[in-house]
């Protein structure tokens, strides 16, 4: 049965992830999410790594959608992590093509691990052209690649480069989902505005019998002369679309969370002056009253998965520091004086995380 209750800040995370695009997602649409998601994972595993598919029938099929599909043999092609997505540049290889696949190093380094594995696990030769936007003179290429007609397939819901997700937090275009603002990248919004070049999509499903559903599409067209911002509005558009359609499918949860316009470097900061009269406060009460200054977490204070430190009730969020979500259990369970949490915790945490709990309003002090 599906948990009544989110039971860790680690299940808290992923369905707050998940209440970006549905912000009535409940712990019992979490739990139905994985089990989809683990029944794709043993059917990719059966068929690609345990040999029970049809490898033979798999790449007739992807020969023909591709053979059928001559529009999307040149221009950019958009995908995402969808479904087994990191076949797709064998498969083109399979039909003769040579793609170019345009990603940041990070995901390079992790896509192409997967990418050659099962290339070799369905008997594919060659290997595609890895494009990583952290090179130099990338953009020279990839124009160069457009020109001469070569499919380039992007996956869109990487939404990185240089600098990192912190470069797309802080720099990157507002997109706004049902449930939340995120940052997106616009650099592909600005290439297509000046590049005359196709826009394809192209998206690849499993099917309960272990086949693969192939589709072919577009974003939504943009009128002539739009600007960055329209366009990656379209594409981004596209891209949760797809997600809706097959949310199970998608690995790419993680982004939401990461691209969360909330994790900003100016949403992180709060009102300065207000933090030194938090502070000032907690460093006189630890030197003149510490055996009668209790300390209070209030509620909905929480360490979640990637370092964040987040007030759930009143949608605030800060770099964690170190802490953890476990230390916190203590303060749940009882409000100690300053004394007692000195001698149960020493006395580097009082001053390290629990001045800065009071100093950031996440804790009480009682007393002072």
């Amino acid at each position: 049965m599906p948990p009544a209750h989110i039971p860790s800040p680690r299940r808290r995370w992923e369905l707050w992830n998940l209440q970006a695009l549905d912000p009535d997602a409940s712990a019992a649409t979490l739990a139905a999410l994985d089990a989809g998601r683990r029944a794709c994972d043993d059917l990719a595993r059966r068929i690609l790594r345990d040999g029970e598919g049809d490898h033979g029938r798999l790449r007739a099929e992807a020969r023909a959608f591709l053979a059928a599909h001559r529009a999307l043999h040149r221009g950019l092609v958009l995908g995402l992590h969808l479904g087994p997505y990191s076949l797709i540049p064998g498969l083109y290889l399979d039909l003769g093509l040579s793609p170019v696949v345009l990603l940041d190093r990070a995901a390079h380094d992790r896509l192409r691990v997967d990418a050659d594995r099962q290339r070799r696990a369905l008997g594919l030769s060659g290997e595609p052209e890895w494009l990583v936007t952290d090179r130099p003179a990338f953009a020279g290429r990839l124009l160069r690649c457009l020109r001469e007609e070569r499919p380039v397939l992007v996956f869109l819901d990487g939404n990185s480069g240089e600098g990192g997700m912190a470069a797309t937090r802080d720099r990157g275009l507002t997109y706004r989902l049902p449930g939340r603002d995120l940052r997106v990248r616009t650099g592909l919004g600005r290439l297509l505005g000046h590049a005359d070049c196709p826009v394809h999509a192209l998206t690849v499903r499993w099917q309960p019998d272990g086949s693969l559903l192939w589709e072919a599409g577009a974003p939504e067209p943009w009128p002539a002369g739009a600007d960055p911002a329209t366009i990656t509005v379209r594409l981004y558009d596209w891209l949760f679309a797809e997600v809706r359609r097959s949310p199970e499918q998608w690995s790419a949860w993680g982004m939401l969370g990461a691209a969360s316009a909330c994790f900003a470097s100016d949403r992180l900061a709060p009102d300065p002056r207000e933090l030194q009269r938090r502070e000032a406060r907690f460093r006189e009460s630890l030197a003149h009253r510490p055996d009668r200054v209790r300390i209070a977490l209030r509620a909905g204070v929480e360490v979640w998965e990637p370092g964040i430190l987040a007030d759930t009730r009143g949608e605030a969020f800060y770099a964690a520091e170190g802490l953890r979500d476990a230390s916190l259990d203590l303060l749940r369970a009882t409000a100690p004086t300053l004394t007692e949490l000195r001698a149960l915790c020493g006395r580097r945490w009082v001053e390290g995380h629990a001045r800065r709990l009071a100093t950031l309003g996440l804790a009480d002090l009682v007393g002072a």
